[in-house]
């Protein structure tokens, strides 16, 4: 055998072996992390699950209120606005004599 191909096969068993384990070692740390990633992530959806449970009541009179805001709104959006009679005259009385000014110039 070629002595430069035997030393080539034992430098490639050599790295492949040292690949081997990096890629092992690499593997568990990804595991790891995306371990502790679930964790984290579970461990805030139990905290928010929390906070929504000591939460209730507020919410629920948060939404009342809502709903009774909504009525009140729908209730004054059928409600005509009221002009005093006076302001509407003296609004036309003002239009009317601009108006005429721009004709008369």
């Amino acid at each position: 055998m070629n002595h430069e191909l035997y030393h080539g096969l034992i430098v490639f068993h050599l790295f492949g072996f040292l690949n081997t384990q990096m890629f092992s070692a690499g593997l568990k740390l990804m595991v790891v992390g995306m371990l502790m990633v679930l964790l984290f992530l579970l461990l805030m959806m139990l905290f928010i699950m929390l906070i929504e449970f000591l939460n209730r009541s507020h919410t629920k009179m948060e939404a009342q209120r809502i709903q009774q805001e909504r009525k009140t709104q729908k209730q004054n959006a059928f409600q005509e606005p009221v002009v005093p009679a006076a302001v509407l005259a003296a609004a036309v009385s003002a239009y009317e004599a601009e108006r005429q000014k721009l004709f008369i110039t």
